[in-house]
């Protein structure tokens, strides 16, 4: 009768999200088309889907670990504080010699260029790490979870008894969470590349 048309939808329903839900997992990596320089990507799209040019900004992590000598380890974290707020930073962690800043990436040359002012540098190690690839990996996982949970959602609409809502919020249920999961890591890698981190340490010369 149309209950027992009704329920084969809804399964079926249920086994091809499903099938698109696996699908999306194995297959989500991007694949770089070409590139322009180092500084531009020029296309990325999902394995076997029709490549779309996007002109992209490469993301890229940095760091800097920084030794100097000063007189006043007090007076030069002080003076690299100011310069962090100023250059719309902040301030992670600071102890008597020692300090962690955290500085847009944007103004990364020009506050290694005013700390340099402040003492004299003993040992300089500067670390970058391209993230490109992971970010845009993550963004295309994330649309295809966002676009599979509508699915969800709609089906949960269509579900004809308390058995069907069941088993449609719990698959609904796991791909929030591992949307949740993939947005805060995303959140995360682009706070690290919007920000470069700064360790600095101050010792007295000898």
């Amino acid at each position: 009768g149309l209950t027992m048309l009704n329920r084969t939808n809804f399964i079926i329903g249920m086994f091809i999200i499903g099938i698109t839900f696996v699908s999306c997992a194995s297959s989500g990596r991007l694949q770089p088309e070409s590139a322009a320089g180092d500084n531009m990507v020029v296309g990325y799209a999902l394995d076997g889907d029709k490549a779309r040019q996007m002109p992209l900004q490469r993301l890229i992590q940095k760091s800097a670990n920084l030794t100097l000598e000063a007189d006043s380890a007090e007076a030069v974290l002080k003076a690299i504080a100011q310069l962090t707020t100023g250059l719309n930073g902040y301030v992670v962690e600071q102890s008597s010699f020692s300090g962690r800043f955290r500085i847009p990436s944007a103004q990364f040359d020009k506050a290694m260029a005013e700390i340099a002012r402040l003492g004299d540098i003993t040992s300089q190690n500067v670390y970058s790490q391209d993230v490109t690839d992971q970010y845009y990996d993550q963004q295309i996982r994330i649309d295809n979870l966002r676009k599979i949970r509508e699915r969800y959602l709609k089906l949960l609409e269509a579900a004809s008894n308390v058995d069907e809502a069941i088993q449609v919020e719990k698959e609904l249920g796991r791909i929030t969470m591992e949307l949740d999961v993939l947005e805060g890591q995303q959140k995360r890698l682009t706070n690290q590349t919007e920000f470069s981190t700064f360790y600095i340490r101050i010792e007295k010369p000898v």
